[in-house]
């Protein structure tokens, strides 16, 4: 009997640094898994045919295999939750921080008392802060501002209140040390309608919470100061299912490429590439069982076209951007394209049938978009920009039309809405932003049809600007940190 692809595994975790891989027997839980409509590669055989030799017959001398290395590569629909993985891989730092709306729910009023969001005591005993904070959302997830003044050990913080149903709950938060006005954040795991309390541990003085509603982790991925600087990631992939199917990994594996892509009535989809150093069939007893465990694909509803925008500058927008412009700018479908460019081959030397590394070598960040025209007015700026004389004649610069600053953005918007989140006045949808700090752009020739629309396609890339980031990548999710 065949077997379908369908209960096949694809996964990712990150590693620490080159050679400090991913132990599955004890870190299957470090995995991040995808959904994909297409994984090919694995492990990859570099082989040669030996030629025909005097002294030998008509047919090749046979097949030598040279070198191994290991290569993924597949086209999916992107998932919020772990689409943070493969953009840390394109882009190489990412810092998380959980958000929320701290004014809607305790505002010092007398339906959010003060009282909660003041000082505890110096005392030899706990202290309890009472009173009434009605949560908005009426089922969310609390975002909690601990500001310290004591600076003891450890503040464990205890609040207790009520669920969607009217039941009582009771979740203790722990604060790391952090004296003199340090602040952090944290979010709780269970859902509150209500808070009635909140306990402060003994001996400390002059601390405060504010509680807020959670809407959701911002991760926001920049490139380190070395461009170079991307991660590793082992990779682990079950071919056919858990109890016929078998593993394959692939330590010390960068990602090479991930093309994002929004069509007008369609989802957003995804091709991307990743190169490796060491394949290996994966047969350790324990870490087949801990992985076939964890296996858990993304299941966060994907980005829509009806919630995507563009911003070519501060003026040419979307009307999602920019409703009182009349949509100026009017996309039909747009692809955005982040490489990190590698040449595996040139990292085989002799004395091993391995690669020494997956250096980088160069990085790419582009997008095209093809967009209807309304107006001949986008078409003048990217392809004359406005160099016409009185007289008509074009004076040609050889500069392309470039954007500085924050003017370029495209963003991709989920369907669904993060589980738990409210941001005091609305639930919370899955979003990713791309902005780029130098852009420069140009206009292909327009090519007219019959029975068609006017359309051109666009390009945009990503230049190194005097200053700040290429590019920043905003996502934000219900996971914690990647």
């Amino acid at each position: 009997m065949s077997i379908p692809a369908l209960s096949s595994a694809f996964g990712l975790a990150k590693q620490t640094a080159q050679g400090s891989y991913v132990d599955p027997t004890t870190q299957a839980d470090k995995f991040v898994w995808l959904r994909s409509n297409t994984i090919t590669g694995g492990a990859m055989p570099r082989s040669i045919t030996l030629p025909q030799e005097i002294g030998g017959s008509l047919l090749p001398g046979g097949l030598v295999r040279l070198g191994i290395s290991g290569a993924f590569g597949g086209d999916m629909i992107p998932r919020p939750n772990s689409m943070g993985m493969m953009l840390l891989g394109v882009m190489g730092k990412v810092s998380s921080t959980p958000t929320g709306n701290m004014t809607n729910v305790c505002n010092g009023t007398d339906s959010n008392p003060s009282n909660l969001a003041t000082a505890g005591k110096l005392t030899g005993t706990s202290y309890t802060a009472t009173g009434t904070v009605n949560v908005a959302g009426g089922d969310t997830k609390l975002l909690l501002t601990y500001t310290h003044a004591s600076g003891i050990s450890q503040t464990d913080v205890v609040i207790t209140g009520k669920d969607a149903g009217n039941n009582t709950i009771n979740e203790t938060v722990s604060f790391p040390a952090n004296a003199n006005g340090g602040t952090d954040k944290r979010v709780t795991n269970n859902r509150f309608s209500q808070v009635t309390s909140v306990q402060f541990p003994a001996g400390v003085l002059n601390d405060t919470i504010k509680i807020g509603t959670w809407a959701g982790y911002l991760h926001t991925f920049t490139m380190n100061d070395d461009p170079a600087d991307v991660p590793y990631f082992t990779v682990a992939r079950r071919v056919a299912g858990s109890s016929d199917g078998f593993w394959e990994l692939v330590y010390d594996t960068r990602m090479e490429s991930l093309a994002l892509t929004q069509e007008a009535l369609a989802v957003l989809t995804a091709t991307w590439s990743m190169n490796g150093i060491y394949p290996i069939q994966y047969n350790n007893t324990s870490g087949v069982s801990a992985l076939n465990t964890a296996v858990d694909p993304d299941a966060s509803l994907p980005f829509v076209a009806p919630g995507g925008g563009f911003k070519l500058d501060s003026d040419w927008k979307t009307d999602y951007y920019n409703p009182a412009q009349n949509r100026r700018i009017t996309v039909r479908n747009m692809t955005l394209q982040l490489g990190v460019v590698q040449d595996i081959a040139r990292e085989f030397l002799v004395g091993s049938y391995y690669p020494a590394d997956v250096d980088v070598i160069g990085r790419i960040c582009g997008i095209s978009a093809t967009l209807l025209l309304r107006d001949k007015l986008l078409y003048d700026k990217l392809m004359y920009d406005h160099t016409t004389d009185a007289s008509g004649d074009v004076t040609w610069k050889p500069f392309l039309y470039e954007v500085l600053g924050n003017g370029f953005e495209v963003l991709f918007r989920s369907g669904g809405y993060i589980p738990a989140a409210h941001d005091g006045t609305s639930k919370v949808s899955y979003y990713m932003t791309l902005t780029g700090s130098a852009v420069e752009w140009t206009i292909n020739s327009i090519a007219l049809r019959s029975n068609d629309l006017v359309n051109a396609t666009v390009t945009g890339v990503v230049v190194e600007p005097d200053s700040g980031e290429p590019i920043t990548v905003k996502l934000l999710n219900e996971v914690a940190s990647y």
